[in-house]
């Protein structure tokens, strides 16, 4: 008869399969004369064997080998009968024993987004992810930057937004090697980065609607609401690429911990509050006068308004 082996010797390699054939005995080792020869320095070189019997039952032994094996995390002492699909751990390898007609899991269908990332994964469109993100972020400190122009700062912002989206990067990548054995950091990268990109364009566009509008309070909730759509699509694409989770799976952890990182930054926003309101509400960041799309509020009537803020506050101090 023939026994395939599942082996699984490193939790970032793919585990390897090996058909061998089985009369009478299967011996198990390092040495170059075993049936299955295991390339582990923790395994003996004549470490174990598996024997058939004559009604064809599979039975395992240990050959007083150096760290001994283990059957579903067991020591064997023995001999101990095998299951087709039995796990034995010998040194730091871990096999499976297969009959050749053991059912195998169906085929996994490839997902929209599987192919959608694929082709994402263009080489050009990641030079181009990186360039946008270089160019957004460089503009923005270039035009809040109101002394003399210093390229050294420029260039610090943008390491440390690259060096940022490259940790994440190296980060999926080895969870996609450790659960997929698949890295794909290149799309991992671009994924990150388009997020970034967006992040960025959806950032700019609610500073804007808040300087022309004042409306602080719906300023921050749409951005708390966008926030949390972009980081549960960037974590759901991330998942896409570096585990085996179903849909619904990827959906649940994605809104999970998206909404443990909303809360998280309420939090810290709400405690970080002054006790004294800054009511008529204004825009505390310096914007060109282009960027005004409305008339705002009249300076004689900011005096106004914000006098009678001083004036309850010296009433409240009295």
């Amino acid at each position: 008869m023939e026994l395939v082996f599942r082996i699984s010797d490193s939790p970032v390699r793919p585990s390897t399969y090996q058909k061998v054939a089985c009369n009478t005995e299967l011996s198990i080792g390092r040495a170059f004369d075993n049936d299955l020869i295991l390339n582990d320095p923790t395994i003996s070189p004549h470490h174990a064997k598996i024997s058939i019997d004559e009604e064809g039952s599979l039975w395992f032994s240990d050959l007083d080998s150096l760290n001994g094996s283990f059957k579903d995390r067991t020591k064997v002492t023995g001999q101990v009968e095998l299951k087709s699909g039995s796990e034995l751990t010998l040194g730091k390898t871990t096999l499976n024993v297969f009959s050749p007609d053991h059912p195998v899991e169906s085929a996994v269908q490839i997902q929209p987004a599987s192919a959608l990332t694929n082709w994402l994964a263009n080489p050009l469109i990641l030079a181009t992810s990186v360039v946008l993100v270089a160019l957004f972020y460089g503009i923005e400190q270039w035009l809040n930057m109101f002394q003399e122009f210093k390229w050294q700062e420029i260039i610090n912002i943008e390491l440390i937004i690259f060096g940022s989206a490259l940790s994440i990067g190296i980060f999926w990548s080895i969870v996609g090697r450790i659960f997929k054995h698949e890295a794909n950091f290149k799309s991992q990268m671009k994924i990150i980065l388009i997020f970034m990109i967006i992040q960025f364009l959806v950032t700019k566009l609610i500073d804007v609607m808040l300087f022309n509008s004042l409306n602080y309070a719906f300023a921050m909730t749409l951005m708390l609401g966008m926030e949390f759509i972009l980081v549960a699509g960037l974590l759901w694409f991330n998942l896409q690429l570096a585990t085996n989770q179903t849909f619904e799976q990827r959906l649940r952890t994605s809104v999970v911990v998206s909404a443990a990182l909303i809360v998280l930054s309420i939090y810290s926003e709400v405690i970080n509050q002054s006790e004294f309101s800054d009511s008529p509400e204004y825009v505390k960041l310096l914007h060109p006068p282009a960027l005004r799309l409305t008339d705002g509020v009249k300076e004689d009537q900011f005096v106004t308004d914000i006098s009678v803020v001083f004036d309850k506050l010296e009433n409240d101090n009295n």
